[in-house]
Parts: structure tokens; sequence; C-alpha cells
């Protein structure tokens, strides 16, 4: 059976490209022809004087031409086939024509965003009927946005024979709208009006290429995409890192990210797109290189692995410390990077929450670690205690020398604090700018 799955879009639409990839994918895998017009010229050719959906029964009567397939699914620009194991195959049903699902509300018998028809007569004459349907009462369903939906409505409230070729089958796995492992379509609609966020998610979800960068300048919205919209750090990015770190979003630079997971790393590759991202610490793994980033894999909770550090780093622009693991790799990675910030550069330090109140570090050689069992009853600066001190003309810490802490001293320009919640407390000390 030969089975044609079609899609279009204009340059306006910037989630095209995420569907477009995913279902392209999901044919070749299933033995499916996959065709998709992305000739804005073309398109909007076919529909001067009405909106651009419309454009799906041209779509539709191309394919049949150029194809002549038994059957085509037609798919709105922003929806997806989630289940790559079920097949087209298992919604067909040879005594209808038209299979439609129902539609989300009740204003409408069934949705036009997916449809699957097969090459007959009947499927034909349909269309026709279709698009001279918009002609009826003025015009107006034209530039309707549920036009299209209206009249293959009405076509199908009008006409009983029509009905006994038409299936409308339950929207749960042909055409959801909330996206899980059971749904074989999912279509997003009116996501597109949150610049993308949920297709975006989709797509790192359903893409075997985990690693690929969304066009999405918005620290916010890479947050929400990649954390989830209830996580806490997606506050930091929107009230604090927005801010200071807008002036280098388009650096050549070199961005250093301390001990970062892996949805932070996408976060700060499609922010930073032409910085080079030096990785540093053994937290992550990934399976495939991406574009322009350097790892070192030390362990900095040691100081052993320290060595040499500040030798690999150069010309960086943003410093983010993601490690969280005690006061100790803190404050020492902070006076080690921190000579090596250009100037006017920014330092974050996260998890500051995590040391406000921190006992001795193990009495292990080479380890840092803050949480030991074998600890000695000493209380020391916290690294939000250091940071704060900075601002009086001196730094508290017992594990930087003399020589870092004037440098230190010399050399900041600010220190903030950003709160996104009581137990999530990141700082951001910005360096001056020599004059």
């Amino acid at each position: 059976m030969k089975i044609v799955v079609a899609q279009f879009f204009t340059n306006k639409i910037s989630y095209g490209k995420y569907t477009k990839d995913i279902n392209q994918k999901y044919c070749a895998v299933n033995d499916y022809i996959y065709h998709c017009e992305e000739d804005t010229a073309k398109i909007e050719s076919f529909v001067p004087d009405r909106l651009t959906k419309w454009y799906k029964i041209k779509l539709i009567q191309d394919v049949i031409a150029l194809h002549n397939p038994d059957y085509v699914l037609y798919l709105d620009a922003d929806a997806m086939i989630c289940d790559k194991d079920s097949k087209i195959e298992n919604f067909i049903d040879s005594a209808y024509d038209l299979i439609f699902a129902k539609n989300y509300t009740k204003d409408f018998n069934f949705n036009t965003s997916v449809i699957l028809i097969k090459n007959n007569a009947t499927s034909n004459k349909l269309l026709d009927s279709w698009w001279r349907m918009s002609e009826v009462e003025g015009g107006k369903y034209k530039k309707d946005t549920n036009g299209d939906k209206h009249c293959a409505n009405k076509l199908y409230g009008n006409l009983s024979s029509l009905q006994l070729k038409i299936k409308i089958i339950s929207n749960r796995s042909f055409n959801w709208h909330t996206f899980n492992d059971h749904s074989f379509i999912f279509h997003a609609c009116g996501y597109e009006y949150l610049k993308n966020r949920k297709l975006d998610e989709m797509y790192l979800l359903l893409s075997p290429e985990r690693e690929r960068i969304l066009p999405i300048d918005s620290l916010e919205l890479l947050g929400v995409t990649y954390l989830g919209v209830n996580n806490p750090e997606v506050m930091h990015l929107k009230t604090a890192y927005a801010d200071v770190l807008e002036k280098y979003k388009m650096s050549a630079n070199n961005i250093a990210l301390i001990n970062i997971d892996v949805a932070s790393l996408y976060i700060w590759r499609s922010y930073f797109q032409n910085a080079n991202l030096i990785v540093i610490g053994d937290k992550l793994t990934v399976s495939k290189t991406i574009s322009k980033v350097q790892y070192i894999p030390i362990d900095v909770s040691k100081e052993q692995d320290t060595f040499g550090l500040a030798a690999a780093i150069n010309n960086v622009d943003v410093i983010i410390d993601c490690s969280s693991r005690g006061i100790i790799e803190q404050q020492v990675i902070f006076s080690i990077l921190f000579e090596k910030l250009n100037p006017g550069g920014v330092y974050l330090i996260e998890g500051l929450e995590t040391s406000i109140k921190p006992l001795s570090p193990s009495i292990a050689p080479l380890t840092w670690s803050a949480n030991s069992l074998n600890l000695k009853p000493v209380i020391y600066y916290s690294t939000l205690e250091m940071l704060k001190s900075i601002s009086k003309g001196e730094v508290k810490s017992e594990f930087i020398t003399a020589q870092q802490k004037q440098y230190i001293t010399d050399n900041v320009e600010t220190f903030n604090l950003n709160q996104a919640n009581p137990s999530n407390l990141v700082g951001i000390i910005v360096k001056k700018i020599k004059l």
C-alpha cells in the first residue's frame, strides 16, 4: 500500500522544521513517502484572498496528482507523529473514504488538522466542494480563523450521502492535544503563541539527536523548554541571568561552565550561539560531540585535579559554577578562575544556599567534600559570607591565598544575590573594566 504523509508551512512558521524532521524520520522508518511544501511564494499564490491554512486542500490534490498514492495522511504544521512504532494502516477503514478526528471542542463534529484520505473520485470531489464552500455567505470563511473547519463541517451536515463516506474517530490518539506516550499524533494547537515552547519540548523528547540546538534567544523560554515550567532555576534565568548575560549573548569568546548537567548545556549552547563552551567537571556525559564545546573532565572536588586548570582557561566572558557540592570547591575554583575572566565579565555561583552554615571539610587528603561524616568541630566561612565580605574590602576565606584575596578585592565591580525561593540562591559577580 502506498501512503504519503503531507505537510506544508511558509517561512513565517518557525516551528515547521521541528515537525518536519520528526515526521520525515517516521516515514523513513516505516516506508512511507513524506511530502512537505515549503515554497512560500507557491503557497501564497494559491491563497491570495484567504488564510494560508486553506492551502491544505490544494496540497492534498497536488500530492495525489504527483504520487498517485492509495492514501494521504495530511498533518498541520504543528502536528507530529509521536509513536514511531504505530502504523498509519491501523487507522484505515476500507468502508470509508475520509477519516477525521473529533474536534477538541463541541463546536464542530470533527477537526481538519489531521486528515486520512483515500485516493478516489469521492475524495477528489469532496476536496473541490470544500474549496468552493469558502464562497458561501459572502466568502466570510476565507479569512475566518476556523474557516476551513467551518466549511468542511457544513458540507458534512448538508450532504447525507457524504456522511456515509466519512468516519469520525476519537481524537485521543489520532489528533491529541496533550503529549504522552499513548498518542499517535500530537497536535500542539495554539502552542505557537507561546513561541514554540511545547513543540520545542516535544522535539527534544522525540528527536534521537538530543544535542540539536534550538534557535531561541530567550533564557526564560530555554529554561522552561529544557527544565520545565516549575523548575526554580527558570526564575533565575528570567530575573537575573537575562539582564547580566544579555551583553554577551552574541560573544564569540569562551564561556566556562562548571559541573553542569545536560539540560543546562543545551540551554547555554542555544543561548551563546557564537561562543565556545568550556565544560569543566565530571558530571556531564553526552553520547555525541556537540559543536564548539570543549570538555575538561576533572573532579572539581579534588585539589589534585584542579592543578593546571588556570592554564587551560583563557579569554572567558562568562563563568557559571553549578557544582554546589561544598564551600571549598566553590571558593577555590572562584579564586583560580576569577583571574581568567575578561574585564567586565560575569561570574555566577549557584547553590549558595547549600553552604549557609558549613561544617569543616573532610580531613581526607585531596578531597574537598563538605558532607563527610569525618568532620572537625570548626565553622568555616561560607561562600555566601566570603562573597559578601568583598564589598567591605576583605575576602573572608580559609581556602584562598592572600595574593588571590587582594586580586579579588581589587577587581570585583559588583556582587548581587538572586533568590528564586528560600532554597535556591545564586551569586552574581561582575568584574571591573580596567581603564
